[in-house]
């Protein structure tokens, strides 16, 4: 069974998610730089303002995401998004995601190429969450693999 705090841990080294985020001309997957609350009870993402997933955020805040890493963790969770509007909050989840982003091991240098405002900031609250122990070879057959994250 993996703890809400393991959880937050793996969270807080992995740094990327794909989320689902549906639109007016329908559904989207991608990726996202992230950083998160250490008590899970926010993530944060940003993008630019006028990218297809960040308008679809601003008319339908559902949003869907799932995080991996190999032999490690999966975090499936839905939530839901609100943009960031206070300046000094804006700072705060900025620097949050900049120290995040130095703890990826494949660093990609246009994630930090956002400039001014040009970007959106999206405060992702969690409504569900589950976890998937991935660092077993074997599933046993009838146990449910996932452990609810208590939000």
């Amino acid at each position: 069974m993996i703890t809400k705090q393991a959880a937050v841990s793996f969270l807080q080294d992995v740094n990327i998610l794909t989320a689902a985020i549906v639109g007016p001309k329908g559904p989207i997957s991608t990726p996202l730089l992230f950083a998160v609350e250490d008590d899970f009870s926010k993530l944060y993402i940003a993008t630019r303002r006028d990218t297809y997933k960040a308008q679809a955020l601003l008319q339908d805040p559902r949003f869907s995401a799932s995080i991996w890493a190999f032999n490690q963790m999966c975090i499936q969770l839905d939530g839901t998004a609100k943009e960031v509007e206070e300046p000094s909050e804006i700072a705060r989840v900025f620097d949050m995601l900049t120290a995040s982003v130095g703890r990826l091991k494949e660093f990609w240098p246009p994630l930090l190429r956002v400039e001014g405002d040009s970007y959106i900031i999206f405060a992702i609250t969690p409504t569900w969450a589950r976890s998937l122990d991935l660092s077993s070879s074997t599933i046993m057959s009838g146990d449910n693999p996932f452990t609810e994250i208590e939000i």
